[in-house]
């Protein structure tokens, strides 16, 4: 059985961070937006387990605040996603 996968980007540390804590999703690339002229924002990029039906679910119940994830796992991506964008950022200066 081939499970779906579906890519979603943010420029939201929390809800990357999120996004991340679900079962089998995998950080993809983190790139700097370049677009519309913002100064050190970045997009997260990943690749989920999951339809794109069952990932707007999740955002919508994300959005009202009626998710939950492992805390220590949230803090572990959160801090690695904002060390790499420190580090992106040492790059381009």
């Amino acid at each position: 059985m081939t499970t779906k996968k579906t890519v979603f980007s943010t420029q939201d540390l929390n809800m990357a961070a999120f996004i991340w804590c679900q079962e089998g999703t995998e950080l993809i690339e983190l790139k700097p937006k370049i677009e519309g002229g913002q100064r050190n924002t970045f997009k997260f990029f990943f690749s989920l387990p999951m339809s794109e039906t069952e990932l707007t679910k999740l955002l919508f119940d994300y959005q009202n605040g009626k998710t939950l994830v492992e805390p220590s796992n949230f803090v572990k991506h959160q801090n690695y996603l904002r060390d790499q964008i420190k580090i992106a950022q040492g790059k381009n200066q």
